[in-house]
């Protein structure tokens, strides 16, 4: 199992982040150029 945890710049309201993240999460190839950090822990 592969967990990756990535800092994102939101500026939203806090289910609208959570939505945000989800899409992240679920095509995040779309998302890397936004992608502050992130950090891969397996």
């Amino acid at each position: 199992m592969i967990h990756v945890e990535c800092a994102v710049p939101i500026r939203a309201k806090r289910a609208d982040a959570w939505r945000r993240l989800r899409a992240k999460i679920e095509a995040p190839q779309r998302f890397m150029p936004s992608v502050v950090a992130c950090e891969i822990v397996e």
